[in-house]
């Protein structure tokens, strides 16, 4: 097994399979401003989320950012032009949202495409903006262990009577 730990995430081979335990940065309020301050010019994945009514965290777009840096991608659902492949109708729905982003740098294309389209996995409901990213062959020897991200499930009871 061999270990390597690399900024934003740790990456464990083991036989055939990879494994990934991600460390995002921390959440940050989604306004312009914050974006423009906070996030950086490098690649890597971004996650925007809006708050429900029940003050939980719901994504609803995951991106990729490796062609462009995560300042200028992350920008744009703030002001969308007609050449932006996130539809209107979800950057609409984040108009009147309090929307938070976290973001992880990568700097390794194969990291990168492995981590974003195993993480396409695990946020189905949010919109997908691969960047024009296709995706790797072998995906299934793919492990993501992401302890920062809470995901809310709800709880179904059965009875026994």
């Amino acid at each position: 097994m061999t270990s390597e730990q690399i900024s934003g995430y740790d990456k464990k081979i083991k036989k055939d399979c990879i494994q990934y335990s991600l460390k995002w940065s921390p959440y940050i309020l989604g306004e312009k401003f914050n974006v423009l301050k906070k996030l950086t010019e490098m690649t890597g994945l971004y996650v925007v989320f809006s708050l429900n009514k029940y003050k939980r965290l719901i994504p609803v777009i995951l991106g990729a950012s490796w062609y462009t840096g995560l300042r200028p991608t992350v920008l744009k659902i703030f002001t969308p032009t007609s050449v932006d492949v996130i539809p209107l109708s979800v950057t609409q729905k984040l108009e009147d949202q309090k929307l938070y982003i976290k973001y992880i740098e990568i700097y390794s294309l194969d990291d990168f495409l492995n981590i974003f389209f195993k993480l396409k996995e695990h946020y189905k409901e949010a919109f997908v903006d691969t960047n024009g990213l296709e995706a790797p062959a072998g995906l299934e020897f793919v492990k993501i262990v992401d302890d920062d991200t809470k995901t809310y499930h709800k709880k179904v009871t059965t009875s026994t009577k």
